[in-house]
């Protein structure tokens, strides 16, 4: 398979190296023989070559054919050819002395050096061998007859001696059978003298040349040549050299005195290892050696270390036919990679021969560097192609990626992996199996790892953290796979799971493969119910609630936790007994907590305010308890700033009836109008403690308001039983015996249905238990005793609502201490100075029914 690699415009005329000067001699002896034996010579040519076709085997004329002669339209023993940038052919036209330039698809020549006949002028050219054009467009022309090599510049009528023209001979500064020429980059100019057996090189401006190939004798070793013929360079320094006479080419590196042979070299013989009288050459950019054989009428291929040569024009006979060639004296390939043949001796032509083989240029992989995992596009132009081609990329580990294109601007994506510089060869192939390769270098930079995550848990509705990932250059993602512009805060009010990415970035800006991140949110109990329980003297089923002190306690209930477990202060609970004996607000909390989740906080408050309404009774019977009527005498007192309306008011005395017998009422005396009073029994469904039921005291709206800081005169009625069968009243919960007034805290007072005062009976179950008597709920308690200090501390209990006197003795009655509580609570704290006192002391602690004596020690 052949493979052609273009080379750029600039390297074409400069740095490519030259196809070597063709010479018009077949062989030295033969220089000036009859015709009929340089035919002969010329015709030496046997059995085809091994032939490999990268180029259109019918060639076709860009110059001359038109017979020999010195026409526009001729040329006349055409030698060596330059083909430029823009398809302009330049050739040496020798047996006519000039330098024609044809343009691409022109039918006619045109003369840009010599063309005035023979001779030494400056406008003049005698026997062109070689012709080279530099970057400069400036033309490089040997003279064979001159001994000299002359450059004329563009558009110029004359030329000006650069190398030689001093007579032929082989000194410093002369020629000898000039032939092949080069110029390179830095304008040095190299000519292959045929009769000197060397190669000498010209600086610009110099006069004299210096041998750069070949000592000068003719010979077949390492350090001779033979009739060098042409004369070029490739891009490391090296120099080629065409010897006619050895058959060969010979490579020499730079300050070498000895050649090495790269084609030929073993004989002149129309094997696929030889080569016969060879013209002239061309190398392109990848080192392939086309080599105008130019005795066996063919045009040879030498790869690169190859042994033997392909056959690639020509070697089907000497003839004028498309497919042959008479005598090939020079090579070019131009831009598009096309076969130019300088065809002299009967044919007096420049044939060119398309190349087969597709183009590929320009391969660029972008983004390069690229990171490992990400995609990468190869680009490249494909020329000379009809139709579908095919085309691989591989790495050098093997084929990343096949398939068929037909577009010219190839472009094709795959996945970088791996990592460091990487060579990526890309080959196309056409139908009839010419391939093009290209290879592009590709940096690719590993990827960092993904960085470190831990899954997150929340509960639902709380304010959850910004999410955190261990690594540098850290770039979040959603579920989605949408870039985020920061790490994300996740949403939690709704329940489930939600994926998050998270990548890390080198320095390079490589992103790591994806992390997943899962925020699950789990369910967050509902807040618990936490409110009053039903059933009491209170509103039921709110969670706020003012109420008098000393009303009784205060039933909260908690509920609506069904699948997780209650925190409040009632433990594990349900129902909080809440007491009213102190003033102020009591705050209670309580919350669900569920699969490690607690709800939001359920609050509920019992604001205990000071009674300003207060009842007084007093039992006109002076003790008697078993008479068949009572007289349960009372009177109200607003001890508030504002009128409290009767009708708002209801009272409860709370009693056992014996049977529960309905009773009878009389009003004996009430101040705010007998008829304002209204009087009722009501039964218990479940007797409490000292009451199977209680005498409702209500009032009509004529009563108006009982006034601030006064009270409503006294309530005087008495009750008797249907059956006038007697009362026990030493069971009866709000009996005291007393002959006046007395607050009594056992008596309950509603406003609007709601208790402000007094505390009703608990229990339930046998009515006929009697209340313990005061005396035995009156406790006294001496706080340490004896006494250690300055004050005896005394706690009374059992006197709620009840004027309290304490009185401190010595044991001839002498009064040391005393006081007064107006209205007691459930629990009371006194404490007692005691001066210098010493010794037994007596302490009395009485209530309007009851009172209690301890003996007190102070040390």
């Amino acid at each position: 398979m052949f493979s052609f690699l273009p080379v750029s415009f600039k390297s074409i005329l400069t740095d490519t190296p030259r196809r070597l000067r063709s010479k018009q001699r077949c062989a030295p002896q033969w220089a000036h023989v009859g015709s009929f034996a340089l035919l002969w010579c010329l015709l030496l040519s046997g059995a085809p070559a091994s032939r490999a076709q990268p180029f259109n085997p019918n060639g076709i004329t860009v110059a001359g054919g038109n017979g020999g002669g010195t026409g526009m339209g001729q040329l006349d023993n055409p030698q060596s050819i330059y083909v430029d940038a823009l398809g302009n052919v330049y050739i040496a036209d020798k047996s006519s002395d000039r330098i024609q330039r044809w343009a691409p698809g022109a039918t006619q020549g045109v003369t840009v050096a010599g063309g005035n006949g023979k001779g030494s002028g400056a406008n003049q050219i005698d026997a062109p061998e070689g012709v080279y054009v530099d970057t400069d467009g400036n033309i490089y022309v040997s003279e064979d007859n001159n001994s000299r090599v002359s450059r004329w510049k563009p558009g110029a009528s004359q030329g000006v001696t650069v190398a030689g023209g001093n007579g032929g001979g082989n000194g410093a500064n002369q020629l000898l059978g000039p032939q092949g020429v080069y110029v390179d980059k830095a304008g040095n100019l190299y000519v292959a003298e045929y009769y000197n057996n060397r190669v000498t090189r010209w600086a610009p401006g110099a006069t004299q040349g210096v041998t750069v190939a070949g000592d000068g004798s003719s010979g077949i070793g390492p350090e001779q040549l033979d009739g060098p013929t042409d004369v070029g360079m490739d891009a490391a320094g090296n120099l080629f050299v065409l010897e006619n006479g050895n058959n060969r080419v010979t490579r020499w590196a730079p300050g070498s005195t000895q050649g090495i042979t790269v084609a030929g070299g073993n004989g002149g013989g129309d094997g696929a290892d030889q080569l016969t009288y060879p013209e002239g050459f061309y190398v392109d950019a990848a080192g392939y050696l086309y080599i105008a054989d130019t005795g066996n009428a063919r045009v040879q291929l030498w790869k690169p270390g190859a042994t033997q040569g392909i056959t690639v024009a020509g070697g089907n006979g000497v003839g004028n036919g498309v497919n042959q060639l008479s005598r090939p004296l020079d090579i070019w390939i131009n831009l598009a990679g096309n076969l130019h043949v300088s065809d002299g001796f009967t044919n007096y032509r420049v044939q060119r021969f398309d190349n087969l083989a597709p183009s590929l240029t320009g391969l660029q992989a972008q983004p390069n560097p690229v990171c490992s995992g990400q995609p990468v596009s190869f680009t490249a132009t494909v020329g000379r192609t009809t139709g579908t081609y095919s085309y691989t990329i591989t790495n050098g580990i093997g084929s990343l990626l096949t398939g068929n294109a037909s577009s010219t601007s190839f472009s094709q994506s795959l996945t970088a992996t791996g990592s460091n510089p990487q060579s990526y060869t890309l080959t196309v192939s056409t139908l009839m199996n010419y391939s093009a390769t290209a290879s592009v270098s590709l940096t690719v930079i590993a990827r960092p790892a993904a960085p470190g995550v831990s899954n997150l848990t929340y509960c639902q509705n709380v304010v959850a953290s910004v999410l955190t990932a261990s690594g540098s250059r850290l770039r979040w993602y959603d579920a989605s796979g949408n870039p985020l512009p920061e790490a994300p805060r996740p949403a939690t009010n709704q329940v489930g799971s939600t994926t998050y990415y998270v990548t890390q970035a080198n320095d390079s800006g490589c992103e790591s493969e994806r992390a997943a991140l899962t925020v699950t949110v789990k369910p967050t109990p509902t807040t618990p119910t936490l409110v009053t329980q039903s059933g009491g003297a209170y509103p039921a089923g709110v969670s706020s609630l003012i109420i008098s002190q000393n009303t009784g306690n205060v039933i909260l209930t908690v509920s609506g936790c069904q699948v997780g477990s209650i925190s409040w202060q009632g433990g594990n609970s349900t129902t909080l007994a809440v007491s009213t004996t102190n003033l102020g607000t009591q705050s209670f909390t309580a919350s669900c907590t569920s699969n490690g989740c607690t709800s939001p906080t359920a609050t509920a408050t019992v604001t205990v305010v000071a009674s300003t309404l207060k009842v007084l009774s007093r039992d006109p019977d002076n003790g008697q308890l078993g008479n068949n009527t009572i007289k349960p005498y009372l009177l109200l007192q607003n001890a508030g700033t504002t009128p409290i309306p009767y009708s708002t008011i209801t009272l409860r005395y709370w009693l056992t009836t014996e049977n529960n017998i309905p009773l009878l009422f009389q009003k004996n005396y009430v101040v705010i109008g007998q008829g304002n009073l209204n009087l009722r029994y009501v039964p218990l469904a479940t007797p409490r403690q000292g009451a199977t039921g209680y005498i409702e005291y209500s009032f009509s709206g004529g009563a108006s308001s009982l006034a601030p800081n006064s009270d409503s005169g006294p309530l005087e009625v008495q009750a008797t039983k249907q059956d006038y069968s007697r009362f026990v009243q030493s069971d009866d919960y709000s009996y005291i015996n007393n002959s006046s007034f007395t607050l009594n805290a056992r008596i309950t007072a509603y406003q609007n249905g709601v208790i402000f005062y007094g505390t009703e009976p608990t229990g339930s179950g046998n009515a006929r238990e009697a209340v313990p008597e005061a005396g035995s709920l009156l406790v006294v308690k001496v706080l340490g005793n004896p006494v250690v200090g300055s004050s005896a501390e005394v706690e009374i209990s059992g006197a709620s609502g009840q004027t309290v006197q304490l009185k401190l003795v010595d044991l001839q009655g002498k009064l040391i201490n005393g006081h007064s509580i107006k209205e007691a609570g459930l629990v009371e704290r006194v404490s007692l100075p005691l001066s210098n006192v010493q010794g037994m002391l007596l302490l009395k602690v009485s209530t309007a029914t009851h009172r209690q004596q301890i003996k007190l020690l102070r040390p």
